[in-house]
């Protein structure tokens, strides 16, 4: 299953969802040209809906950090689809995505100091 994004393309195969960045400011949103994490390793999800002014996204938070990508309103049908495959395994949040990206950044600096929370 596939979307098409503002510089990026998102597919969910499998057990994986992979962000492709299409040109250069997407690669830019990404840090890399791909992105791919696993479903199971997704902590949540979050829906932003296009309007006529503002494009839409997909954000969620994996362990390498938060993931945005920016649709489109003419590609909301598809993007729509990965969402729920993706809201099928992960919890949706709504307005959650940076405090659950705080927390396991939190997580990971205690933890590569021998800390636990």
């Amino acid at each position: 299953m596939e979307a098409k994004g503002y510089g990026m393309t998102i597919e969910v195969a499998g057990d994986t969802v992979t962000v492709t960045a299409s040109n250069k400011a997407g690669k830019g949103a990404l840090g890399s040209e791909t992105r791919s994490s696993a479903l199971a390793t997704i902590d949540g999800v979050e829906w932003v809906e296009p309007t006529m002014l503002k494009n839409g996204s997909i954000r969620w938070v994996d362990p390498s950090g938060a993931v945005m990508f920016h649709f489109l309103k003419k590609h909301k049908d598809a993007a729509r689809d990965v969402f729920n495959v993706i809201a099928g395994t992960a919890p949706v949040v709504e307005g959650q995505i940076g405090v659950l990206d705080s927390s396991r950044k939190e997580a990971k600096t205690l933890a590569q100091n021998g800390l636990t929370q």
